[in-house]
């Protein structure tokens, strides 16, 4: 005997812009540019000025399309940004860091490209870890914090 397993989904739909944008993950939205540099990478035509401009012409493009369409009533001269974007330009800035996108002889090939095939399968979850900076606050480290323990010396 064979079984076929359907499954059905029922997913919102909105035909304003505004909506779609007040709904946007910017997880998803940098996992999916991540990936799609990473194939670009991967490619044997790669050109890292052309990486950098491409996605900083889509980061442009989709707070462009956000200021056309949701904020026509402010000031030309103000920046604008969609709540949930707010980040992006930052994130984007991030991705040129990566070692898998570095052009300096400081990341051997190897470590590049295991790199590279990481970001590919990396789920959306663990693609903000990546990018967004390790801080730490001083003020709630206690007075023992940063000293030697003497753990592990010989």
């Amino acid at each position: 005997k064979r079984f076929i397993r359907v499954q059905t989904l029922v997913l919102p739909t909105s035909t304003s812009v505004a909506s779609l944008f007040r709904g946007s993950c910017s997880d998803a939205v940098i996992s999916l540019m991540l990936k799609q540099a990473a194939l670009n990478r991967l490619s044997a035509a790669w050109d890292p000025k052309k990486m950098e401009r491409q996605l900083s012409e889509e980061t442009v493009n989709i707070l462009h399309a956000y200021r056309v369409n949701c904020a026509t009533s402010t000031a030309a001269a103000q920046l604008i940004l969609p709540e949930a974007l707010k980040q992006l330009p930052l994130l984007i800035l991030s991705i040129f860091k990566l070692p898998g996108f570095k052009v300096s002889s400081d990341v051997r090939v190897d470590e590049r490209m295991a790199a590279l095939l990481r970001y590919l399968t990396l789920p959306v979850a663990r693609v903000p870890p990546l990018l967004y900076p390790r801080i730490v606050g001083l003020h709630n480290l206690t007075e023992v914090a940063g000293q030697a323990t003497g753990v592990g010396e010989e």
